[in-house]
């Protein structure tokens, strides 16, 4: 492994120059004189052998090619840095496991909050932090252990990941009242090509239910309408600002003009599934969950993994 020439110090100058454009503004963030600045600047420009900043209009600085290319990892090993800390306080707190959840839908999962009460009820050494993300990103999350178990639509995942069914779900057109489609049976995915799309997602392809109807088929809706939530989706296309897609769970068409109408002639069947690294040994923390998640899903009262404590894995 090559060595490593800058500090958490040399980072933060980094991160605090190219949010302020300033060298006088950066020392006042950090608290520091602006000597003391100078110096940090001079000193981490000395090891990497190349200039960071140039002199811009007025007293602003402006990155060089070097700068632009440290800056993305400067800033998430400083993330990375303050949540590992974050994390040490509260285990100091007496939190003994801290698992982070990531989850593609924002509004998808509304019997996770009673799921997790009863979690830290029974164990209230665990802690779990939820982080949304996208399907794809999810799973990159976890090769990057930047999240410990991700719920996703199932599908292929590779062998690097292990995972466990949680429930069946429907995706369903959310149509109003008088739009040219509402008398359809159903819909298809090249029906939305020309439609404005509402969504409770904030990604750029619409989210996790269009990713999962649109996408593989290559369509992309004329525009996207952001609502924030299931709920907001139904409100927005009844107002008629465009089309949307929602879990048959989530949308009530009662007393509503809207038709919440099937994607396909079969309808547009979906399962979700809560994915863990394949390197997670049986009882680990993050297996523990994942088992429990998906019995609270089927019905059941208890995982058969026990949960491995530290002391029980050492002994």
């Amino acid at each position: 492994m090559s060595q490593i020439h800058l500090e958490i110090d040399h980072l933060q100058l980094l991160d605090a120059v190219a949010r302020t454009g300033s060298l006088a503004q950066s020392a006042v963030l950090l608290g520091l004189t602006q000597p003391a600045l100078s110096y940090r600047l001079k000193e981490a420009e000395r090891r990497l052998g190349v200039p960071l900043f140039v002199k811009a209009q007025g007293r602003k600085v402006q990155m060089t090619a070097a700068a632009s290319r440290l800056l993305p990892t400067a800033s998430m090993v400083l993330r990375e840095v303050a949540r590992a800390e974050e994390d040490i306080r509260r285990l100091s707190d007496g939190i003994h496991y801290l698992l982070r959840l990531g989850v593609e839908s924002r509004s998808g999962f509304l019997w996770l909050p009673k799921f997790l009460a009863r979690l830290g009820r029974e164990h209230p050494e665990l802690e779990v932090d939820l982080v949304c993300e996208p399907s794809r990103a999810g799973l990159e999350a976890l090769v990057r252990n930047q999240i410990d178990l991700a719920v996703v639509l199932a599908g292929e995942i590779g062998p690097a990941f292990t995972a466990r069914s949680l429930f069946d779900d429907e995706l369903v057109a959310v149509v109003p009242d008088g739009h040219a489609l509402a008398e359809r049976p159903w819909l298809e995915a090249l029906d939305f090509a020309d439609q404005a799309l509402v969504t409770d997602e904030p990604w750029g392809d619409g989210g996790v239910h269009a990713a999962a109807v649109l996408v593989p088929a290559g369509i992309r809706p004329a525009r996207m309408v952001g609502a924030g939530s299931a709920q907001g989706v139904v409100d927005m296309v009844e107002a008629g600002f465009g089309l949307g897609i929602v879990s048959r769970r989530l949308a009530q068409d009662r007393g509503r003009a809207i038709t919440l109408t099937p994607i396909g002639r079969k309808g547009f069947q979906t399962r979700w599934q809560v994915v863990v690294r394949g390197e997670e040994e049986a009882g680990s923390p993050a297996s523990f969950m994942a088992e429990r998640m998906s019995y609270w899903c089927e019905g059941a009262d208890a995982a058969t993994l026990p949960l491995v404590t530290q002391s029980a894995a050492q002994a």
